[in-house]
């Protein structure tokens, strides 16, 4: 059941997601408002994953790096506060259907690899549970669920949510998501055409952003899976294993829209969504269209009157400069306070290092290279 929410609320005063954890050496105050991506970026090891996975109830998580007096994690809704809950435990039911994506492309190209084999796992294990007493069967049920555990979260977790998210999305929704994407990729093509060159635009800008689609057809009962690679270019279907990176962006991409697609149909209330370094398997134009992507898709998600968090966690500049409605937060460690936090602001030229450091790289680098010549 959805909350109800009065047209000026709805506007003027959305759902926010309230974060505080004090104590040992962090001390964290956190406000997430929906429909308003969150972007946390810093150094390495400032602790914005850990807190993006606790936020979620994901491992590791906050309380096992530091030692709290408080750890909150609320919703406040026109007034009332309401204690997350992403899955059904300690007598609370689930409120929250929460998605968490990280960078799968080592993990997917492995997944490629020993796919068939997997499969064969599988099937091994349920015939066994066959030839064994009752006793044994329920120890091979639990071992076969740690070993479907150990898969789905290093191997196939992308594609077993694709799969479920794209069997329960609105395609009316989702329709209008993906249209939006090309929309905004003409915009897009569009603005460089106008700040380049004709010569600069003809030798740079004639390629795709997203050259490859990509399709996943799965068999749940069996764990296994067929993926479809096709070449916009090329207008044919590829191996999947010849470009394991360029499938897991589109997986990501298209994830997030199924994600935003899906009526909650359950108790929940609230979706929450964590995206680590989308970056990771994005070239440059392709993070400043992914992260304008999500900057405009919130307001399509509004509609839905389905309170969205979305956080990202990232190193890039193209992924945190680029939407124009967003909350940026800073994490760093304070040696003063021997702790660490994290400020809501935009971030400092030092997070720009390219632009520091192209002088230097330009006049020493180029009188080496000479020099060498």
């Amino acid at each position: 059941m959805v909350p109800h929410m009065s047209r000026d609320n709805y506007r003027d005063n959305p759902p926010k997601l309230l974060i505080k954890a004090t104590g040992g050496v962090v001390d964290f105050d956190l406000t997430i408002e929906s429909w308003r991506p969150a972007i946390f970026v810093g150094m390495n090891s400032t602790l914005k994953s850990v807190m993006a996975r606790t936020i979620i109830g994901e491992t590791p998580n906050l309380e096992n790096i530091s030692k709290l007096e408080t750890l909150e994690i609320k919703i406040l809704n026109e007034d009332r506060e309401e204690a997350v809950s992403c899955r059904e435990e300690r007598g609370m039911e689930r409120n929250a259907d929460c998605l968490y994506i990280e960078d799968y492309r080592l993990a997917f190209r492995k997944a490629l690899e020993f796919k068939d084999k997997i499969s064969h796992i599988y099937e091994d294990i349920e015939n066994l549970k066959v030839r064994v007493s009752d006793h044994e069967k329920t120890y091979i049920e639990d071992l076969f669920k740690k070993i479907q555990g150990i898969i789905d979260s290093t191997l196939y977790g992308i594609v077993w949510k694709y799969c479920d998210y794209k069997g329960k999305a609105d395609l009316i929704l989702y329709a209008n998501l993906h249209q939006l994407a090309e929309k905004l990729e003409e915009e897009f093509v569009r603005s460089l055409r106008d700040t380049f060159s004709e010569k600069d635009y003809n030798e740079v800008i004639v390629e795709n952003l997203f050259p490859l689609d990509v399709d996943v057809k799965c068999d749940i009962k069996n764990r296994s899976f067929k993926l479809y690679v096709k070449d916009s270019r090329l207008k044919i279907f590829m191996e999947e294993s010849l470009s394991s990176s360029a499938i897991a962006s589109v997986l990501t991409f298209k994830l997030l829209q199924l994600f935003i697609a899906t009526p909650l149909i359950g108790g929940e209330k609230y979706k929450i969504i964590v995206i680590e370094e989308p970056e990771e398997a994005l070239s440059p134009p392709q993070q400043v269209f992914f992260s304008s992507y999500i900057d405009r898709a919130m307001k399509i998600s509004r509609e839905q009157k389905i309170p969205l968090f979305v956080i990202i966690t990232t190193h890039s500049p193209y992924i945190a400069m680029t939407p124009e409605n967003v909350d940026i937060y800073y994490f760093y460690y304070d040696p003063n306070r021997n702790i660490f936090t994290a400020r809501k602001r935009v971030p400092t030229r030092p997070f720009i290092y390219a632009e520091i450091f192209q002088p230097v790289i330009a006049s020493e680098g180029s009188s080496d290279f000479e020099e060498k010549s």
